[in-house]
């Protein structure tokens, strides 16, 4: 008589071994993807260029208490001419012109970009790296240290 063959009991295990080794690759890898997607949302944050980003939305949409409190160093007063005024003109200007920047001098603590406005630079911005806050993983957080705005072009 023929034995009738048994299953082996080996080759479930590694089935189910293989199963569950499949499993926990595939939560491994959907939670390091969840890391590497939250680390580059702060990575993008941690750079000058994102606080320089924020800085100009500010420029363009800020009324005269913010353009104050943005700016340090007001472009030169004519003569005759209140801070009031000037402030006034430089809101005027900004609503008028349209603003970009670009990089100027940068170390690891500091990053400078110069204000441009229509290609002719009309200011410049420091940023400096925050010594009281970092973001998640250690990141830098840049704040605007210095705000200055030179002589503003003639409108026309």
């Amino acid at each position: 008589m023929k034995k009738k063959k048994k299953g082996h009991p080996f080759r479930l295990f590694l089935i189910c071994w293989l199963v569950c080794l499949a499993l926990l690759l595939a939560v491994g890898l959907k939670r390091f993807h969840a890391f590497l997607l939250d680390y580059e949302v702060n990575y993008t944050l941690s750079l000058p260029a994102a606080e320089m980003d924020r800085v100009m939305e500010q420029l363009t949409t800020a009324n005269a208490a913010g353009i104050s409190n943005l700016v340090t160093t007001m472009p030169p007063a004519a003569e005759g001419e209140s801070d009031e005024d000037l402030v006034n003109a430089l809101l005027e200007f900004l609503d008028s012109h349209p603003l970009s920047y670009s990089a100027a001098e940068s170390d690891d603590n500091a990053a400078c970009y110069h204000i441009l406005s229509e290609g002719r630079v009309i200011g410049e911005a420091e940023l400096r790296i925050s010594p009281l806050e970092t973001l998640p993983y250690g990141l830098p957080s840049w704040y605007l240290s210095t705000l200055e705005f030179y002589e503003l072009p003639a409108a026309g």
